[in-house]
């Protein structure tokens, strides 16, 4: 599809009724006007394609959503060529000119380089590290991380030139999917994809030391996989967290590639030295047994909570009209959690027509919170709520789920996080698709 997106990053109020004596006062869902320019700050950062994958922001009170930094792929002329961009805004949606150049950083080391994930240090020097690909070929990238200083410029001491990109083995590309410290330590987790049969595809991981050299006491050499043993199996839509005691725990999708109708939800855990967890599934390989029959490719989003329970967004299924957004919860053994929703699911839709779920991020409650979009002529940015037992969360907007076309049906959104700055008021960072 030809588009050309506009990165956002949308103010959202959400208002108490009058009433508000109610025992559990609903929450109505509006745009917060106050908030930037009519609640919305859009900005385009290249002439092409853009596309948010994460940000970061301290929010102490609704009068301090100052520095919050933005990380996305930057789209160019050839469509599977990609730049990083990074950006920090002020509290009036302007670009902060302390930041990188005029409050932009665009950058490419390889042919196509991108982030997927931010972490940022919380110490006094609260660098920032991205985690992502980078590569000479479009089709051929490596698992890579991304350092910058505070200031918005690539740290010259990690990896020399502020990037490391490096290979599980010769025979494999893949992606970072998260980056996280563990004691002093870095760990990136994601998905390797087996370039030819002396490989496999997998879940896969690497720790490093401070300056970004391997550290060679994690898994093999720094490097760490685990991974199905069938060659025709390709692995995509890659969630990674960190579970208990440091282990790494994985939810992706695995799609039979002589078959493309044939895709599985599959799970896998490497234990805290770097190796496969052998109590989890087999060999730290877990089938779910969620199998999807569909021509299309299969993506899923997911998030973990603090019990380290994880909740996954699956497609929405059926060939037209009511699609909803189906949500699955596995126990920390990786097996359907029974007692969410019914059986382990619950729906969600934000419309009658196609819901779409593009990110998933835990509440501090523990309640789940789907980001997305509600699928018509347009697509417009939505999100839903729900408790911890699955059921919706009826105190917002009063069925759960909320629809906001933050474009005035002038063009398609999405939003991929909705996330509390207090005071019943909220942040939602997403695109504008325009074109």
């Amino acid at each position: 599809m030809n588009k050309c997106s506009a990165l956002f990053f949308a103010g959202i109020t959400l208002l108490l009724p009058a009433s508000s004596s109610l025992a559990q006062p609903k929450i109505i869902v509006s745009i917060d006007t106050a908030y930037a320019h009519t609640g919305k700050i859009e900005f385009p950062l290249s002439q092409f394609g853009d596309e948010i994958t994460d940000f970061y922001g301290v929010f102490p009170d609704i009068t301090d959503v100052s520095n919050v930094i933005i990380c996305g792929k930057i789209g160019t002329a050839a469509p599977n060529v990609k730049k990083l961009g990074l950006v920090q805004l002020k509290s009036n949606g302007k670009f902060d000119s302390s930041f990188g150049i005029a409050g932009k950083t665009i950058l490419n080391w390889g042919v196509s380089d991108y982030p997927n994930a931010m972490f940022v240090t919380s110490d006094s020097n609260s660098d920032i590290y991205l985690a992502g690909a980078s590569g000479q070929s479009p089709v051929d990238l490596m698992p890579a991380l991304f350092k910058f200083k505070r200031n918005g410029i690539p740290d010259s001491g990690f990896g020399g030139d502020g990037h490391i990109a490096l290979r599980y083995d010769s025979a494999s590309s893949g992606e970072f999917m998260i980056v996280t410290s563990v004691s002093t330590k870095l760990l990136a987790a994601g998905l390797n994809t087996a370039n030819n049969l002396r490989a496999h595809d997998g879940f896969c991981a690497m720790r490093f030391l401070a300056d970004g050299q391997l550290d060679t006491s994690y898994g093999i050499g720094g490097r760490a996989l685990v991974s199905d043993t069938n060659f025709h199996l390709k692995l995509h839509s890659v969630s990674a967290f960190l579970t208990t005691n440091a282990s790494l725990t994985f939810i992706g999708v695995l799609t039979d590639d002589t078959d493309s109708s044939h895709s599985e939800i599959v799970l896998g855990r490497l234990n805290p030295k770097g190796f496969p967890d052998s109590s989890f599934g087999k060999d730290g390989f877990l089938t779910t047994g969620i199998i999807f029959s569909s021509l299309s490719k299969i993506s899923l989003v997911a998030g973990i909570q603090p019990d380290y329970k994880i909740v996954a967004a699956l497609p929405p299924t059926g060939i037209t009209g009511f699609m909803p957004i189906t949500l699955a919860r596995f126990t920390v053994d990786g097996i359907i959690d029974s007692t969410y929703g019914t059986n382990g699911f619950t729906t969600v839709a934000f419309t009658s027509g196609v819901s779409r779920a593009r990110g998933i991020n835990i509440a501090k409650n523990a309640k789940t919170v789907v980001a997305g979009s509600a699928v018509g002529a347009l697509e417009q940015c939505a999100t839903s709520r729900n408790n911890l037992d699955g059921s919706p969360d009826i105190t917002l907007n009063q069925i759960g789920t909320a629809v906001v076309d933050v474009d005035s049906g002038v063009y398609s959104n999405y939003i991929i996080r909705f996330v509390g700055i207090g005071l019943k008021r909220y942040i939602g960072v997403g695109s504008s698709i325009h074109g």
